[in-house]
């Protein structure tokens, strides 16, 4: 029996090939470790999802694969394209796992295996600004729907750290090319950056997506010398076409060289594929299809349900991401599998596309005293 499993490519800076290096090694593994009793094949739809595309282009791609009879689709790899497709898995019943930051995307079908999290990304980024004495921060953000959410949990974590939010400013999302600011992006990002400063707060907050590029460029223009602190999308800044725009920005992650689940992974796959570049979306790709292939192993019967049951039975599953002991599960109505209180890590780019793990920033929020 040969099990089809669908992986919808709906973001044009994660190429095609980089899903499909990574279900294989976790394909292969998988077998290694005899919990398959059935052939695997994958198939793919791609799609020019937002945000220089739209989201009918994702849902029509998610229906191609629902319909050629999958057992499961691991994609959209942004919220916004992963919002776009809940209904549709819930209608069509079809397992789908996600591979995106935001926390409002499960559902009855909807599962998600994230590179990041809007809420806990947030917390992490309000610890590091109070390691540094800060009580007060100004929020750029851009019009991608799950920034909203960073935002939205800026302001809890904000509040409870007793850090004053001095000015929010939103940006535009839209992209010329990819890793190219547009003009009107660089345009808003420069009377944003602008109004902020203005309202005098003592560190940035970035929550953005693409458009963190622009801001970088941005503060670059003036002689604005503030603490930056970013969510995920601090990786953009090791890339070749903005590396220099983010240099000594600190910001959230799930890499952690420590963890070995993640980096026996990274060696394997530069070994067969050449350098990591995207390497908090790898790692989560990777655990998304050790996940789906652990459930698949938990299923009592070979079916779409049959899938969800076996899903809902992982318990503490070796993380790739986040530091050691951070896991993977699911449960009857918990359908988010990263966990650990270490499962998002603070780094800083430096200089030549590089980062490095910012270390000894205590978790605020836990705090006892």
């Amino acid at each position: 029996m040969t099990l089809k499993i669908g992986i919808l490519v709906s973001e044009p800076q994660l190429p095609s090939e980089v899903w499909r290096n990574c279900a294989m090694i976790a394909l292969e593994d998988a077998q290694r470790r005899e919990i398959l009793d059935y052939d695997i094949e994958f198939v793919e739809a791609e799609a020019e999802g937002l945000p220089t595309g739209d989201t009918q282009s994702v849902t029509d791609a998610w229906k191609r694969l629902a319909d050629q009879g999958v057992v499961a689709i691991v994609g959209p790899a942004a919220a916004d394209n992963a919002m776009a497709v809940k209904e549709m898995a819930d209608e069509y019943k079809v397992p789908t796992i996600s591979i995106t930051a935001t926390s409002y995307v499960t559902s009855e079908w909807c599962f998600s295996v994230s590179w990041g999290s809007g809420p806990e990304d947030a917390f992490r980024m309000v610890d590091w600004l109070k390691s540094q004495g800060v009580t007060s921060m100004g929020i750029i953000w851009d019009t991608m729907w799950h920034s909203g959410e960073f935002v939205e949990f800026l302001r809890i974590a904000g509040k409870r750290a007793g850090i004053r939010i001095t000015c929010e400013e939103r940006i535009s999302m839209r992209i010329r090319e990819m890793g190219t600011p547009s003009d009107l992006q660089m345009r808003q990002a420069r009377e944003a950056i602008s109004n902020i400063r203005a309202s005098g707060p003592q560190a940035l907050a970035v929550a953005t997506a693409l458009a963190t590029s622009a801001v970088g460029r941005v503060l670059n223009e003036t002689d604005w010398d503030v603490p930056v602190v970013c969510n995920t999308s601090l990786g953009i800044g090791r890339g070749p076409k903005a590396q220099g725009s983010m240099d000594g920005w600190v910001g959230t992650s799930v890499y952690d060289e420590r963890n070995v689940v993640g980096e026996r992974f990274l060696k394997e796959y530069e070994k067969r594929h050449g350098a990591v570049y995207h390497t908090d979306f790898q790692l989560s790709c990777h655990d998304a299809f050790r996940v789906l292939f652990e459930g698949l192993s938990l299923a009592p019967i070979m079916t779409r349900r049959g899938l969800c049951e076996g899903l809902e039975k992982i318990r503490m599953l070796p993380s790739g991401m986040g530091g050691p002991g951070t896991y993977l599960g699911f449960g009857t109505y918990d359908h988010r599998a990263l966990k650990g209180k270490d499962a998002i890590v603070l780094r800083k780019i430096i200089p030549g596309g590089k980062w490095e793990r910012v270390e000894g920033i205590a978790h605020a929020s836990l705090a006892t005293d």
